[in-house]
């Protein structure tokens, strides 16, 4: 069990990196900035206003470059769509973590108005909530799963930030973008 869990874990481990250039507002530098590790925030961006977690600088003069990599982010993934496997996988969750309680309820709540059962049958209610949730790890390891599958045959996304509630992604072997959402 200690062992699936840590394949799990890794499955959704995510690795920050930047490889994009970017031009610096102040010395007008084009080139790769420096990466300064990755910083967590709450601040997360609606519509398509980017969100960027790597400390970005500018190699020559110091110059935080978050804006403009935010800028650059825009740019690159405006106009990559969310895959259809993931817009599914999504639509399937909802049906199943929002459908499936209120229909149980709803049998359960008719069941209870015509005695056919005592009110205790509620109870399940409480028990399929602790056991949706090996249902909601699964969702979490096959949207991460998308990052793993690239036409290069070897997969090596990097997360880059996100683009409103969607993550971006490249990879680091062949350069492919990929939006996906969870």
């Amino acid at each position: 069990m200690k062992r699936l869990i840590e394949e799990y874990r890794q499955a959704l481990e995510q690795r920050h990196d930047w490889h994009l250039e970017l031009e610096c507002p102040s010395c007008r530098r084009i080139g790769l900035p420096q990466r300064d590790g990755w910083s967590e925030t709450l601040a997360v961006n609606w519509g398509d206003n980017p969100t960027i977690f790597m400390k970005l600088t500018c190699t020559a003069c110091g110059q935080d470059l978050r804006e403009t990599a935010g800028q650059k982010l825009r740019e690159e993934f405006g106009g990559i769509q969310i895959t259809k496997r993931n817009r599914l996988m999504i639509r399937l969750f909802l049906l199943f973590i929002l459908g499936v309680p209120i229909l149980a309820a709803a049998v359960m709540g008719a069941g209870v108005a015509l005695e056919l059962w005592g009110a205790d049958v509620f109870l399940y209610l409480v028990v399929f909530a602790f056991l949706s949730a090996p249902g909601i790890m699964m969702f979490n390891y096959q949207i991460a799963s998308l990052r793993r599958q690239c036409a290069c045959g070897t997969p090596d996304y990097r997360f880059l930030g996100m683009l409103g509630r969607s993550y971006c992604y490249a990879c680091a072997t062949c350069g492919r973008l990929l939006r996906i959402r969870d």
